[in-house]
């Protein structure tokens, strides 16, 4: 796997990251997956790791896969399955 580049985030002194921040992240994230790439986020501040986590977003952004998919993991519902 070859790395193009790395980015690094500046904001001034005091600024927390929020959800508009995360949502740049997530637009480029797609923008890579379109090209057939995926972006990676290093040594970010707990605040946004939190973010992240809270919408799901953080193993993606760690480089690990979606949940299940480095198993195989197929999920099927049955129609008379009892709600857990």
């Amino acid at each position: 796997m070859d790395v193009w580049c790395r980015v690094e985030l500046v904001v001034p002194n005091g600024t927390s990251p929020d959800l508009a921040a995360v949502d740049a992240l997530a637009q480029l994230q797609l923008a890579a997956r379109r090209a057939g790439a995926t972006i990676r986020v290093f040594d970010a501040c707990e605040e946004l790791v939190e973010l992240l986590d809270l919408v799901g977003l953080l193993g993606e952004m760690r480089g690990e896969p979606e949940g299940g998919e480095e198993v195989g993991v197929e999920e099927r519902v049955e129609l008379d399955d009892p709600v857990a």
